[in-house]
């Protein structure tokens, strides 16, 4: 209780300080410390049903949310700085495309769906997780990158003109999450829409209070939809395990043998060095399980600086976090359309940093994204603005 209450009192003071310099909830500092909020308030409801937070799990975090609180404050800006950019669009239309897209996912999600051993959404998280021989989605998933990346840019320009799009694109992302039957696959569009929309114009408090309900229905939702037959799906289980533990885990996890230098935190480029000259086996994506004492396999973001490098590589990776995300942030609140996507497209690693360390783990599908936002924004032409007729004077 004595851990808890301390992350809980740290916390409150990040929380304060940043609101009083007025910072948006979508910033860096105060999205991250929400988000450790609730796995504290988690823990102080449910945390005797799991094993205690070691001394060394609170430590390293204190370090984390600490150094890279410390970045994100003083980057921060209170809100956007400048005049609204012009707005963008491609000089093309692309409706007819996205249909195709729908098109084919959701042929592909009915033949992954009724291929498997279990009810239909069960398949399709089986198959997007294990893939143990199991039908895939194939090269439709391929297009998740270019898909997210047009959404965001369709959300900053947003206009009577391309609503069209902004629906189609809102029904991909809905059918990439449900294919994959991913919480976080289901948040990732959600949040981004909500970065975009409040650095062009704050979202009301009210429709705040109202967002944050309905998307934790929709998530326990996909939850129960895809639970496998005789699994537990209580609500206090589903806090527990997916919010509370992987801080509880970090504390228990097991230290690795003989991996080479920096196994975890370069796992991409000892993927690259493998394909092309080979000899290297980079360390598996899924890591083993631990029993808190229900079993998970997640850490926290801290783990794989934890992992490869110790208490000192967890403050480095605090500090490139910090840095990082503190400069992207207020590039974002400049008004920079480019910064503004890429904030919106990695704004889940913040968050989600609670459960695993998503920025250079998933950096392939990262640099995707960037490739496909570079492109869209350079291709894009500002768009002329609309001409009013003047009514014409009769003498």
């Amino acid at each position: 209780m004595l851990h808890l209450s301390i992350g809980t009192f740290v916390i409150v003071a990040f929380l304060a300080a940043g609101s009083a310099r007025r910072l948006s909830p979508f910033s860096p500092l105060m999205l991250g410390a929400l988000a450790w909020l609730g796995v504290f308030a988690c823990g102080l409801v449910l945390g005797d049903r799991f094993y205690p937070i070691t001394d060394r799990a609170l430590a390293l975090w204190l370090a984390w949310f600490v150094v890279s609180g410390l970045f994100h404050l003083f980057l921060a800006g209170p809100g956007p700085m400048g005049d609204p950019a012009p707005e963008r669009s491609l000089p093309f239309d692309y409706s007819l495309p996205l249909l195709l897209l729908v098109a084919w996912l959701l042929f592909k999600m009915r033949q992954v769906g009724l291929a498997g051993p279990a009810e239909f959404f069960s398949n399709l998280r089986l198959s997007s997780t294990e893939n143990a021989g199991l039908e895939s989605l194939g090269p439709v998933a391929r297009f998740y990158p270019l898909v997210f990346a047009l959404f965001l840019f369709e959300h900053i320009n947003a206009c009577g003109a391309n609503r069209r799009r902004r629906l189609l694109l809102w029904g991909l992302m809905s059918l990439f999450a449900l294919a994959t039957m991913g919480k976080l696959t289901a948040l990732t569009p959600i949040l981004g829409w909500a970065v975009v929309r409040d650095v062009r114009a704050r979202l009301p408090l009210r429709r705040l209070l109202l967002l944050v309900p309905a998307v934790f229905a929709l998530l326990f939702a996909l939850h129960l939809a895809r639970a496998l037959v005789g699994e537990q799906v209580a609500l206090a289980r589903f806090l527990g395990v997916y919010v509370y533990s992987p801080l509880v885990a970090l504390g228990y996890m097991a230290s690795p043998v003989d991996s080479p230098f920096g196994a975890h935190v370069f796992r991409f480029a000892y993927v690259m060095w493998d394909a092309v000259i080979g000899g290297v086996s980079p360390v598996p994506v899924v890591q083993p399980y631990v029993a808190v004492p229900l079993l998970t396999n997640v850490y926290t973001v801290i783990q794989p600086f934890a992992l490869d490098f110790g208490a000192t590589g967890v403050v480095l990776g605090a500090v490139f976090y910090g840095l990082f995300f503190g400069l992207l942030h207020r590039a974002a609140l400049a008004r920079r359309q480019l910064a503004l996507m890429l904030y919106g497209g990695l704004s889940m690693v913040v968050f989600g940093q609670f459960i695993g360390e998503f920025l250079f783990t998933m950096l392939s599908g990262h640099l995707q994204f960037l490739l496909a936002a570079v492109v869209i924004h350079g291709l894009a032409r500002e768009t002329p603005p609309a001409v009013v007729p003047q009514r014409r004077e009769v003498s």
